[in-house]
């Protein structure tokens, strides 16, 4: 279930764990990271967490950028450095790591 080229949302991570008929190697993964987060899979009403893969990451902070309307699509905007603005991006999110996947969130 976790896919290290998808953006994930706890609350989906969460159903899949609680859901017993799931693959139990898939569902262990999950568990892992939620101890890792500090998540309690059983309150999945509470979670709202984004888990973005590290090779997603730079692509997350494109698209959170154009999102909040921060970079139009014209000249200097266009000539941004983005594996440097994921960088310090990177500084309010923390790291998990999975199957020796890096996974990033921010609670």
């Amino acid at each position: 279930m976790l896919n290290a080229h998808e953006i994930h949302d706890t609350r989906d991570l969460a159903s899949f764990l609680l859901d017993e008929d799931n693959d139990a190697e898939d569902r262990a993964e999950i568990a892992d990271l939620f101890d890792q987060l500090g998540i309690d899979a059983d309150s999945p009403d509470d979670i709202d967490v984004t888990v973005i893969p590290g090779n997603m990451f730079k692509d997350y902070a494109m698209q959170l950028a154009d999102d909040l309307g921060l970079v139009p699509d014209a000249w200097p905007a266009s000539c941004i450095d983005w594996d440097q603005a994921a960088d310090h991006l990177k500084w309010d999110y923390t790291e998990a790591e999975v199957n020796g996947i890096s996974y990033w969130f921010r609670a």
